[in-house]
């Protein structure tokens, strides 16, 4: 807790620095005397006495959902996307409101109540991935109050998680049935572009749903990726019910290459959507959008995937659990057997790092590593 004392004409200002208040605004304490040494003495005094209270000032008041939602729209709101805000709220809603620990005083709150609701929320079966979304609203939270002086320390750091599932298998599409892929998209009557576009970028589903023809350079030759589509959680009244966002990372904003047959299918595409446009004429709500419904709103992945992509994989004898996801992996996965750097492979999909593609593609770094072995062994003792 820091002190100061400052002369204000005649007189000297005692001013003691004691936390924030809910919106994040400075409290202080403040007081007025006449001489220096008069100033000083009650400076020491003011401080021994909040200190004997407790180094850390607390607002009783202040109960941990009280907290966490004064986090939520003080401190979250201005760092993170509508839709993540809105799943942290979600989560406190859903975990922390109604449980007894949301009643409790912050400055009472322990690792044991913490780690206590988590083994809760698992024996309710909610999955690992659940309770580290929730622990990274509290972790955050509880560290902001630290930095507010409400409390002394962060309980959340002596937490224990649950270990986070591995990944299941990826269902993926042989880069052999590619072909079959592609043939089976483009019998669809609207959008079979789409899921070509998808299989030949690995771009995000978020990313090609927010393409519009000012994104693609002379003669369909590349394609620049720069912002997504996002739909929220809960639509407010008088609200659209999807809006357009920059990515989450640089790395995101990227400019990818197109196959020359690609961008004939491209070409098509937008004279199919000019055709539309006549046809729903002032009806059409023009955005731009390169791929979007008949009056020109953005499509919802859902009905996609649940309607066309089903159709499309049934059509071409394959997997039809595959999800558009999906699409993006098999891309990943075949540029990187084939050899391709993972540099590059990083670059395509927009990952914030190349670590991060080894990690999510560590199951095909792994063979390509055994495979160099084999071959190097081969080298060294002989054999085939």
């Amino acid at each position: 807790m820091r002190g100061y004392i400052t002369k204000r004409g005649q007189s000297y200002r005692v001013e003691i620095h004691l936390g924030y208040s809910p919106d994040g605004k400075r409290l202080r304490h403040r007081k007025t005397l006449s001489t220096k040494k008069a100033a000083e003495k009650y400076l020491r005094t003011k401080l021994d006495e909040l200190e004997t209270e407790g180094s850390i000032r607390t607002r009783s008041l202040d109960t941990f959902h009280a907290l966490l939602t004064r986090w939520l729209d003080v401190c979250a709101s201005q760092r993170v996307r509508a839709k993540t805000l809105e799943n942290y709220q979600g989560s406190v809603r859903r975990y922390v409101a109604d449980h007894p620990i949301g009643r409790q005083p912050v400055s009472s709150i322990t690792p044991a109540d913490i780690q206590t609701l988590y083994s809760e929320m698992l024996e309710r079966g909610v999955g690992p991935h659940g309770v580290r979304k929730l622990h990274a609203v509290i972790r955050q939270a509880l560290d902001q109050a630290v930095k507010w002086r409400e409390i002394p320390a962060n309980p959340a750091l002596s937490v224990d998680l649950p270990k986070a599932k591995k990944n299941r298998e990826m269902r993926l599409i042989a880069p052999a049935d590619f072909p079959k892929f592609v043939a089976a998209a483009l019998e669809e009557k609207r959008n079979g572009v789409l899921w070509v576009l998808a299989l030949s970028t690995g771009m995000r589903p978020e990313e090609y749903l927010a393409l519009t023809w000012a994104d693609f350079h002379k003669d369909f030759q590349k394609v620049t990726v720069n912002r997504v589509l996002v739909r929220p959680v809960k639509v407010k009244e008088g609200k659209p019910h999807w809006t357009f966002e920059a990515p989450k990372t640089k790395k995101s904003r990227r400019t990818l290459a197109l196959d020359p047959q690609l961008g004939k299918l491209m070409k098509a595409q937008r004279a199919q959507q000019n055709q539309e446009k006549l046809k729903a004429g002032s009806a059409y709500d023009d955005h731009g959008l390169v791929f979007a419904n008949e009056l020109g709103g953005p499509l919802y992945l859902a009905n996609l995937r649940n309607r066309e992509l089903k159709r499309i994989l049934k059509r071409a004898g394959l997997d039809e659990k595959i999800t558009p996801y999906c699409l993006r992996h098999s891309v990943a996965t075949s540029l990187l057997k084939d050899r391709e750097s993972i540099k590059v492979v990083s670059s395509i999909l927009g990952h914030a790092s190349i670590r991060l593609t080894a990690d999510v593609y560590s199951h095909v770094t792994d063979d390509m590593l055994e495979e160099a072995a084999g071959k190097l062994g081969r080298r060294l003792f002989g054999g085939v």
